[in-house]
Formats: structure tokens, sequence, C-alpha cells
């Protein structure tokens, strides 16, 4: 599978991970992510089930979700 943004052939990598994340708003999902908040940083761990969420949302159109994506400006502005 091929993956584009702006036309260009990229490899994924963790700004395409969190422009998904903030889209999709997957923080606020008890099943797709776990926040520690042991130390005074919080800290984000993501499930198999966001992975594999996140893989079939790429699937569905790898030439232009990524530039969709970056055009979105209101995180979570999706429901699913």
């Amino acid at each position: 599978m091929g993956l584009f943004l702006d036309g260009n052939s990229v490899e994924f990598n963790k700004y395409h991970c969190k422009l998904l994340i903030d889209y999709f708003d997957m923080k606020s999902k008890a099943d797709f992510c776990y926040v520690d908040k042991h130390d005074k940083m919080e800290r984000y761990y993501y499930s198999q089930k966001a992975a594999e969420f996140v893989l079939r949302e790429l699937c569905k159109d790898p030439e232009n979700i990524l530039t969709k994506l970056k055009t979105k400006k209101v995180p979570g502005a999706k429901a699913f």
C-alpha cells in the first residue's frame, strides 16, 4: 500500500499518527487509549484495537486520507 500526503509518497510516521488520533479523538476512547497519570507528565498508550482501526482507515483511501486530515481543524470531528 502506498501512502501519500499532498500528492507525495510518504512513510507513516508520528505526525501522521497524530493526525488520526486527533481527528478521531482517540485519546478520549477508553477502548483505544490508556492514560498513565502517575508522573507529572501524562503518557498515552494505545491498544491493538486502536492500531487496527488506524490501519483500516489508512487502507480506505491511502492516496488522500492524510491530506484530508491535515486540513481538518476540529479534533474529534468525525464520529465512528
